[in-house]
């Protein structure tokens, strides 16, 4: 059934990609989607091994990596990717080690996401090129809002002492405020979002 999902979900893309580049409003969303969704645990695992207790446990793709392809498909590319002689040395270098890992197939599933990484990165800098970046400042400033709904219910209905939010850790929480909230914050005092139009 997984390769079935993926299979329609990448039959879908091409579709949404040209949607995307035709309606500024669909663009607009998905934009905001991949600020969003990375609040929310929407993996496919294509292979997975639980057993194994690192940060990469199989072959993964989730929904904001389909929709950072989508949106890198629906942008013109105009500008050198960033990083672009160090960022490949470094994933040369992270498949080079899967040669010499006790365990290979979980040196694999690690670079494999150091790719993925990458690639949002991509897309992430070409969306603010192209004025997408108020969409997905949005789409982080309401993943925090949910992020704090999660935990306070989690702290004060169902009485939880260490809560995670949505996340599978407590510290999840903590990493989260401290790459978001500032730079919102540093925006909202430079008047960022009364220049930028957003609501």
């Amino acid at each position: 059934m997984k390769w079935i999902l993926l299979a329609v979900a990448l039959g879908a893309m091409p579709a949404l990609a040209r949607r995307a580049r035709d309606d500024q409003r669909v663009l607009l969303a998905i934009g905001f989607l991949v600020g969003f969704l990375p609040f929310f645990n929407v993996d496919l695992n294509l292979i997975s091994d639980s057993s194994y207790r690192g940060d990469t446990r199989g072959l993964e793709i989730s929904l904001v990596d389909l929709l950072a392809w989508t949106l890198l498909a629906a942008l013109p590319s105009g500008r050198r990717w960033p990083y672009r002689w160090i960022a490949p040395a470094y994933i040369v270098i992270a498949f080079a080690s899967i040669l010499s890992a006790p365990r290979p197939e979980f040196a694999l599933y690690g670079a494999l996401k150091i790719v993925r990484l990458y690639v949002l990165a991509i897309v992430v800098e070409r969306a603010v090129i192209h004025r997408l970046g108020p969409s997905l400042l949005k789409g982080l400033a309401f993943g925090l809002v949910y992020v704090a709904i999660t935990a306070l219910d989690q702290r004060y209905r169902q009485g939880a002492m260490q809560v995670h939010g949505p996340f599978v850790h407590q510290n999840g929480i903590g990493m989260t405020a401290d790459l978001v909230l500032p730079g919102l914050l540093a925006l909202l005092l430079a008047g960022f979002w009364a220049r930028s139009g957003a609501r």
